[in-house]
């Protein structure tokens, strides 16, 4: 059994939401879904919005938070997220809700600590997360126009990594997208390609033990070449047989543990 029980609920352009159990600790990550499909997907791999200590969010943009508000009604869960974020979704009286809170530093929920780092996107203040208990490590970061040195370092010794693999650059490039609209996903504050995240992971000593591959975009990649491109860096570092992938879907849920018996499952397996 992992320490780190992983559900990617979806991953994508239309909707992001992760539940991770550290330990004893059962968090979320982003609400891109609906509120009925958010609590339907916990129930599927054994949790339920009662269980949650809290929801951290990355940035504001509304395939990470169009669920919360209908959450918020029904559910008295604390919420997280870089000031930017929340004076984004709320405005200055974000403050005036006792659920949202600031985070900028280290948080602790008894021995786990829970650290935000900077990410680059083209959003107010947008974070990724790392969770840490001994040395237990996992690490969080999607929506990033690329990675840099804070990023490598926030990452380091994560056992678990969900990393953002958004685009082929070859695919985006001769896509149908507008020229302004290809321009910001492949700019520094737009999205990681296969190939970045790639190299990411092969760069991480020791590597981590699972990935999952996350943020697909459904127009300018798949999960083959997402997962072949992670592969072949893999390979030419030597690391394909320490490292076990995961390729995170928008429909359907994909976790590192089945809920009867913790046998690791995957759908490229």
């Amino acid at each position: 059994m992992s320490y780190f029980e992983v559900a990617v609920l979806a991953s994508g352009s239309k909707g992001n939401a992760t539940v991770l159990r550290c330990g004893r600790k059962v968090f979320l990550i982003d609400l891109g879904i609906s509120c009925r499909r958010l609590v339907k997907s916990m129930a599927e791999v054994g949790f339920a919005p009662e269980d949650l200590e809290c929801v951290f969010l990355t940035h504001e943009h509304s395939d990470h938070t169009k669920g919360l508000a209908t959450f918020l009604k029904k559910y008295q869960i604390p919420v997280r997220a870089s000031t930017g974020t929340l004076l984004a979704l709320y405005g200055a009286n974000w403050s005036l809700d006792a659920r949202m809170q600031s985070v900028s530093a280290p948080l602790h929920f008894g021995p786990l600590e829970v650290m935000p780092f900077a990410v680059s996107h083209d959003a107010r203040e947008p974070l990724g997360y790392s969770f840490a208990e001994g040395r237990h490590k996992l690490a969080y970061v999607t929506d990033t126009g690329y990675v840099n040195d804070s990023i490598k370092a926030a990452v380091q010794g994560a056992e678990v990594l969900v990393v953002e693999a958004n685009h082929d650059p070859f695919m985006l490039k001769h896509g149908r997208y507008p020229a302004e609209l290809k321009k910001r996903i492949m700019g520094t504050r737009g999205h990681l390609n296969n190939t970045a995240a790639g190299w990411l992971v092969a760069g991480m000593k020791p590597p981590p033990r699972e990935i999952f591959l996350a943020h697909l975009s459904q127009e300018n990649n798949t999960p083959s070449m997402a997962l072949n491109t992670v592969e072949d860096i893999l390979q030419q570092q030597g690391l394909e047989h320490q490292v076990k992938i995961y390729v995170t879907s928008q429909e359907t849920t994909i976790q590192n543990f089945i809920e009867e018996d913790h046998h690791e499952q995957n759908i490229f397996a």
